[in-house]
């Protein structure tokens, strides 16, 4: 009784899709391709639950971690869904295992399916994980906290770097 739906058109779709054929599945998953940006927040609304799987094998994740912002995991926590996310990097920072999503090892196969099925059979707990993404969503990810937070970082970093210098000329 679920269906998954894929969004966008990334480097792995066509195998995506050539899978979900090949394991007869067409019914069960939808690949509506490309979409707007505009159009996101009507498809992070349609679904249940939300799910991000990052390739921790990807080069770069494993010579610098996971380094950048997930947009699309923000996006799932702004519109108040439960996320199931890959848990390496940063990726730790936005989901809290077990108490705003899920977090797998995209590797392991089993593992996903085990976190898909359990918010599928508990649509409590999916509301309270989806209660609290949106609720820190709008504390977190607000421009004037965002602003704050950058300007705090600046400030820090100019008074350690002038604690720095006032260090190395008393030396």
């Amino acid at each position: 009784d679920i269906l998954f739906l894929m969004v966008g058109k990334g480097g792995q779709y066509e195998h995506c899709k050539a899978l979900v054929r090949a394991l007869g599945v067409e019914k069960q998953v939808l690949f509506p391709g490309e979409v707007l940006f505009h159009d996101i927040p009507s498809y992070v609304a349609a679904a249940d639950v939300c799910v991000a799987l990052f390739d921790r094998s990807y080069p770069p994740f494993q010579k610098y971690s996971f380094f950048y912002s997930p947009m699309k995991v923000t996006e799932y926590l702004a519109g108040g869904k439960p996320v199931i996310v890959s848990g390496f990097g940063n990726l730790n920072t936005f989901v809290a295992d077990k108490k705003n999503g899920l977090l797998v090892n995209e590797q392991h196969v089993n593992e996903i399916a085990d976190a898909v099925m359990t918010l599928a059979k508990d649509r409590t707990l999916c509301m309270k994980m989806g209660a609290l993404n949106r609720t820190e969503a709008q504390k977190k990810y607000r421009w004037d906290t965002i602003t704050k937070d950058i300007i705090r970082a600046v400030e820090r970093a100019f008074l350690e770097k002038s604690l720095g210098k006032n260090t190395e000329r008393k030396q």
